[in-house]
């Protein structure tokens, strides 16, 4: 039989690989963080995502396209009476508008261009259905109205988040950071309006209510 008394362990720069990544899927596990995501911020200064749900059950898919807003449900929206979801007012690409940057061929939401670190709150009053990273929306919190059941406001690619599933907020709670977490072209708000699980114009919405918090 072979003695291996007085061998000596050499780690070779694989060895070291391979070990870096196990570090980083036992960290990102435990932490429930993207590791991805994990590496961005770290090579890029930014402060790490919080700590959540790394892939929601239920939430990431992709609807069918809907760029029509429908009559109906715009003629009700006075009644949610959404607030502006952060203190930016500037405006990027908006519902409905078309392009190859977006892998369903369309935008489905309103981008609030804004800085980074940007206090973000919540337009309606309602019940947190998600908070966590969700794919190419980055961390995402939605938020489903109490005034009408049927419709949740996604407020997607956020540096942090402050709220947890299942918590209850109230109008102009802050529920996390501007950022640019997953598929973003630089900080802003990706603000969207899901109905009957159907993607609808959410600017429409805010028009009910003040734009100031």
């Amino acid at each position: 039989m072979a003695s291996i008394t007085g061998s000596s362990l050499k780690l070779t720069p694989l060895h070291v690989i391979g070990l870096g990544v196990g570090i980083l899927l036992a960290y990102s596990a435990i932490k429930d963080r993207n590791p991805l995501e994990v590496i961005k911020t770290t090579l890029t200064g930014q402060p790490l995502p919080e700590a959540g749900s790394w892939a929601p059950a239920g939430y990431g898919q992709v609807f069918a396209p809907s760029v029509t807003p429908d009559a109906t449900l715009i003629s009700n929206m006075g009644q949610i009476g959404a607030v502006w979801p952060t203190s930016s007012h500037r405006l990027g690409p908006k519902f409905g508008e078309a392009g190859s940057a977006w892998s369903s061929g369309y935008h489905d939401g309103l981008d609030i261009d804004g800085s980074c670190g940007d206090a973000v709150w919540s337009p309606v009053a309602g019940q947190v259905r998600s908070a966590g990273y969700a794919g190419a929306y980055g961390n995402r919190v939605v938020i489903r109205s109490f005034q009408s059941r049927s419709l949740e406001f996604w407020l997607c690619h956020l540096a942090h988040i402050s709220v947890r599933p299942g918590a209850t907020v109230a109008q102009r709670t802050k529920i996390g950071t501007m950022g640019q977490t997953g598929n973003a072209y630089g900080c802003h708000l990706h603000f969207m309006a899901v109905t009957g699980n159907r993607k609808v114009d959410p600017l429409p919405y805010l028009t009910g209510g003040s734009k100031n918090a």
